[in-house]
This record gives structure tokens, C-alpha cells and sequence, in this order.
């Protein structure tokens, strides 16, 4: 899952065209906060990279309810809003969850959530599409200043572009195959960046759905293999290519890829699937 690209050009006009949405006595209201949402605005994008430093919201009562409404408002210009979100996303993966590339997204993540933090509810860069699991798994948590969040920021974090993941393959001889992922340790990675990741990896329940996914795309390979013609000498070479394009398409860490590599080097499984 490499790192999105972050709208940033335009909140604050996506932010005073959904306020002018709002009808009394929410508008005048929003009116009066607009200064320091923007004002919010600029602290958040000066903590995309240490989010723990992020000062709480002091928002509460009504002020808190009419900026959480501003997200649920049912107009165009919500939409408009999420519309540039959806756009901002690489194309060749805009139909899934950015969290897992597994499952397609149906739903948009508040980051920072808007229960904690409603000055954030239409902040574009704190939106991501993703699906019902990885959104239920992430939650409304959000941890007192100081701590380190449990999930990694879709935008800012350069851990989700590093190399992190890997997979191997097991299989019995005329049997089943597995497949088992974890976090590399061979990478250059600290502890303390292992340590992030695992914790991401967690909270967002992602090694055991990505061990189901890997199985499904285990079962795909050996389908395709055999409807290419695929031979045993060059079978290997056809999954390093598959592996390859995957990368490029949606990043060394997604599971086909990971799939695909991990499956070049089971001769065992190899061997079966081209008996």
C-alpha cells in the first residue's frame, strides 16, 4: 500500500463552500469558527510526520456537533469534497481499500477521527477511501498527545513505501498449499520501525485477511499456469514477470505480489500445480 497523494490545494475553499451549505443556526456559527479550523488546518500540516504531536481539540457541545455535521451534510458540495478525494487516487487502484488493496472501498476513513477531533470532519487529507473491515478494525481511537498512533497515516508515513513485507509458500506433496506473511527483517528496518509496522499490521487485523487473500491468489496462479501452457522450466520466470507487473501496478508490499514471488520459490508447489 504505497502512500497516497494528499489533496491540499482547496480546503479551505471545500471548507467555506460546505459551511455556506449549512443552514441557521449552524452557518452563522461555522462562520465564526471558519478562522480557526483554518487555523487547525495549518497544525495538522505541520504534524503529518510526528502525529502524536497534534494538540487535542478544544472543541465541544454544539461547536463540535455543527462540525461534525458538515460531513454529514447530503449536498454537492460534501460531495465535491469527497469527489476530489476519490480523483487524487493512482488509477490503477482507485476501485480498492487503500488500507488493505484487498477488498474494494465502499467508505471514507476519517484518520484523525472526526469524533475526537470534529475540526477535521471535511479536511481532505484526513479522508481515505477504504472498506467496512479495515475502517471497523481502525476504529475512533485516538491516542492522548504524545503516543504514537496504531495506524499508519495513508499520506505521510514513508514506511508504506518501504519494502516491508514478505511471504513464503508451504506445500505437502499432492496436498494444500499456505502461504504465511510477516514483516521483513532483512530490509534495513530498525526495531522501532518493525516495531510501527507490526502494530499497524494489528489494529488494522491485516495478516490473517492477507493470508486468506494469498491462498485465493495462490489458487488464481495455479489456474492461470496451467490455462498459459505454462512449463515447469519456465514457470518460474513467468512468475517473477507476474510478480513484477503487480509491483508496479499496486507496490511491492501488495499480496499478489508477494503471492506470485513466493510461489517462484516453492518447487514443491510448483512441481504439483504442474503435474
Amino acid at each position: 500500500m504505497p502512500r497516497l497523494v494528499p489533496v491540499e490545494i482547496g480546503e479551505a475553499t471545500h471548507l467555506n463552500a460546505i459551511i455556506e451549505g449549512k443552514r441557521a443556526p449552524a452557518r452563522p456559527r461555522l462562520r465564526v469558527l471558519k478562522p480557526a479550523l483554518e487555523t487547525r488546518y495549518i497544525e495538522y500540516a505541520g504534524t503529518t510526520t510526528a502525529f502524536h504531536s497534534l494538540a487535542a481539540s478544544t472543541l465541544v457541545g454544539t461547536d463540535a456537533e455543527y462540525c461534525v455535521g458538515c460531513y454529514n451534510l447530503d449536498r454537492p458540495t460534501v460531495a465535491a469534497l469527497k469527489r476530489a478525494v476519490l480523483d487524487a487516487r493512482p488509477p490503477n487502484r482507485n476501485y480498492l481499500c487503500q488500507w488493505c488493496l484487498i477488498e474494494p472501498w465502499g467508505e471514507m476513513d476519517h484518520y484523525v477521527p472526526k469524533e475526537s477531533f470534529p475540526e477535521f470532519a471535511v479536511m481532505a487529507r484526513n479522508l481515505a477511501p477504504c472498506c467496512s473491515k479495515c475502517n471497523k478494525a481502525k476504529g475512533d481511537y485516538w491516542p492522548p498527545v504524545g503516543v504514537v498512533p496504531e495506524v499508519l497515516n495513508l499520506y505521510y508515513s514513508s514506511l508504506l513505501d518501504r519494502d516491508h513485507l514478505s511471504a513464503a509458500v508451504t506445500h505437502a506433496p499432492g496436498g494444500a498449499s499456505a502461504i504465511q506473511f510477516a514483516i521483513r527483517r532483512d530490509v534495513g528496518l530498525t526495531p522501532a520501525e518493525i516495531a510501527t509496522l507490526e502494530v499497524h499490521y494489528a489494529r488494522l487485523r491485516l495478516m490473517p485477511r492477507l493470508q486468506d487473500a494469498g491462498i485465493s491468489a495462490l489458487s488464481r496462479f495455479r489456474h492461470s499456469l496451467r490455462a498459459h501452457g505454462v512449463t515447469r522450466a519456465n514457470a518460474v520466470q513467468y512468475l517473477v514477470d507476474e510478480a513484477v507487473g503487480l509491483a508496479t501496478a499496486f507496490g511491492a508490499n501488495h499480496y499478489e505480489a508477494l503471492t506470485a514471488t513466493a510461489l517462484a520459490a516453492a518447487p514443491a508447489a510448483l512441481d504439483d500445480y504442474l503435474a
